[in-house]
């Protein structure tokens, strides 16, 4: 069973516990699906700026997929150059 947080993080669509687990329990909807289509609240701005390449690189994985690539791979990450911000 998920345990939702219970600040306001998300914004968009109003879905109550006690319906993702009748849902879950019925399989007529996928959670991953619900929760990719809300929104969060920006982060905060950062004060702190990369004076070189590589010197701030920020990561992000996406939980394992349901289905693996053709290469058997389960996860996708990014990595961006906060110096380029590409």
């Amino acid at each position: 069973m998920t345990v939702w947080p219970s600040f306001q993080a998300v914004t968009g669509i109003s879905v109550t516990a006690e319906w993702l687990e009748e849902a879950a329990a019925t399989r007529s909807v996928c959670e991953n699906r619900v929760t990719s289509k809300q929104s969060r609240q920006p982060f905060p701005s950062s004060q702190s700026k990369a004076a070189r390449p590589l010197e701030l690189v920020h990561i992000n994985v996406c939980e394992p997929m349901q289905e693996a690539s053709f290469g058997g791979n389960k996860y996708v990450a990014t990595f961006l150059d906060d110096y380029y911000k590409l």
